[in-house]
């Protein structure tokens, strides 16, 4: 499996008085969402165009589980006229950001042996 990264672009819509975001990913796909507060939870209404140029749609929703954490699951999912399973509900843990530097460094900070010549 090839590893896909992108990024997402969250931001205030003042035309439309609502929360949208744009997404972008490595492989050439985008797509946008409109965003909704509904109790506890944020249901982003999805679409996107993927790099073969196939139309896909979701939703996706967002439920905050503490300060640090939430939960994300996507339903109704569909790539052209095919349904997909959906997918589980899933937790995110938010870290400081001292823990990820820490653990970043740990490699860095080594010392490296010097190679024997030959």
């Amino acid at each position: 499996m090839d590893d896909l990264e992108g990024t997402q672009v969250i931001g205030w819509d003042a035309a439309a008085g609502t929360i949208r975001s744009w997404m972008f990913d490595s492989d050439g796909g985008f797509g946008e969402g409109t965003w909704s507060k509904k109790g506890d939870k944020w249901v982003v209404k999805f679409s996107q165009v993927l790099p073969d140029g196939r139309k896909a749609s979701a939703t996706n929703i967002y439920t905050l589980a503490g300060n640090d954490t939430f939960t994300w699951k996507s339903v109704g999912r569909k790539v052209g006229d095919e349904f997909l399973p959906n997918i589980d509900e899933v937790k995110m843990v938010r870290k400081p950001a001292g823990d990820v530097v820490k653990g970043a460094s740990k490699s860095a900070d080594k010392p490296r042996k010097p190679k024997a010549k030959k």
